[in-house]
Order: C-alpha cells, then sequence, then structure tokens
C-alpha cells in the first residue's frame, strides 16, 4: 500500500516554484494519499446524499452532483454536515502529515472549512469562478481525483492572462491557489468523481455577506 511521501522527500523548492508559476500543482496517485484512503474516500461519498447545482456561489452557470462533508455559509463558522460519515472522510483529510505537508508548503497553518465531492457525468461541468467568491478569506483548493474512467474534463486555471491545463488521473491530487480564476471543462463521458476541500489561513465567522 502507498503512504503519503515523508517530507524530507518532496522537493518542496520545485512545488511552491511550480505554484508561483502556475497557480497550481498536481501530485501524482499515491504521494499525498494512499491507494487504501483514496478507495475508502471513494466509499464514503457513496453513502452521501447528493443535490444538483446549476448556479454556483459567483453566479456562474454549472452541471453537476454535490455531497456535502462540511459546508462554510456566509456569516457562520464552518459545520460538519451528513455525520458520521463525514467525520471518517475529514479525519482522512487531516491526518499529522497531511497537515505537515501543507505547513512545509506554505509556511504557515491553515484552516479546513468546506469539503465536497463532485459527480460529474456526461455534459456536467464546472463554469469559470472565483474561489474567493464563496468566502474571501479561502487560500488553497485540494481536489482528490475518484473518478476513474471519463472523457475531458479537465480543470482549467488562468494566471497572468495564460491558461495551465491538467487532466487528473485516479488517486491524483490538485493544490490550486483560491485567488485565481478556474473552470472544470464538459465531460465528454463517464464519470469525473472528485472530492474537493477549501483551506483558509482562520477558522473564524465566513466574511461572505449573506
Amino acid at each position: 500500500m502507498n503512504q503519503i511521501c515523508d517530507t524530507h522527500e518532496l522537493d518542496y523548492g520545485r512545488l511552491k516554484g511550480q505554484l508561483e508559476i502556475n497557480g497550481t500543482i498536481m501530485l501524482p496517485a499515491g504521494q499525498l494519499y494512499s491507494d487504501a484512503e483514496v478507495h475508502e474516500l471513494d466509499a464514503l461519498r457513496r453513502k452521501l446524499p447528493e443535490e444538483i447545482i446549476h448556479l454556483g456561489d459567483a453566479g456562474e452557470s454549472n452541471d453537476l452532483f454535490v455531497a456535502r462533508l462540511m459546508v462554510d455559509k456566509p456569516g457562520k463558522l464552518p459545520e460538519l454536515v451528513n455525520q458520521p460519515m463525514s467525520n471518517c472522510g475529514i479525519d482522512i483529510l487531516k491526518t499529522s502529515k497531511r497537515c505537515e505537508f501543507f505547513r512545509h508548503l506554505f509556511g504557515r497553518d491553515l484552516f479546513l472549512r468546506r469539503c465536497q465531492v463532485n459527480r460529474m457525468i456526461e455534459g456536467s461541468f464546472i463554469g469559470y469562478h472565483l474561489d474567493t467568491d464563496s468566502n474571501p478569506d479561502y487560500y488553497v483548493s485540494v481536489v482528490i481525483q475518484l473518478g476513474h474512467a471519463y472523457g475531458n474534463g479537465e480543470f482549467v486555471v488562468y494566471v497572468n492572462g495564460k491558461s495551465h491545463t491538467y487532466a487528473p488521473q485516479f488517486g491524483s491530487v490538485i493544490v490550486s491557489k483560491c485567488i485565481y480564476p478556474h473552470e472544470v471543462r464538459r465531460v465528454t463521458e463517464g464519470e469525473r468523481i472528485s472530492l474537493v476541500y477549501f483551506f483558509s489561513s482562520d477558522a473564524q465567522e465566513n466574511r461572505r455577506q449573506p
């Protein structure tokens, strides 16, 4: 079973450089989450109720199914929902080695504020948007790919007038700064399933206006 790499095995200088230039990095399967953990998260998400989303927080057009583990509503503190499944999922995300990884990468402690599963089928997409429209204090998003086989559905981030495109595979992890707009292109076949969570530098009430 693959385990998260020890911090001394990772080239943080290279990763920080990629984040500075592209606003995003993509880690291969097995580097941040073990195969067993990814399969456990996939099993947990199947127990969560879903809702269909057509409009995002910034008013962008969307077309996908969302299952929630932690919500971050305007003017309120983050809240776990759909327990006990959400507790099990969050425990996997917040292991000490994972916290150490992000502390080394960003040089600060980060607080998990929101977590959900996005399931996209043929025709689904996520429109161009900024994560900071959901919470102005969002610092970075993390996306674990749970989908095995799907067509297109690339993650595209826009930095300083340039676009950077990522095609995640099962178990890979995308880490992206929330100050850059991005989108997920339309899925043309199969199911693109990802667990997405958001960090900020504080755990206070969401400063977005209700």
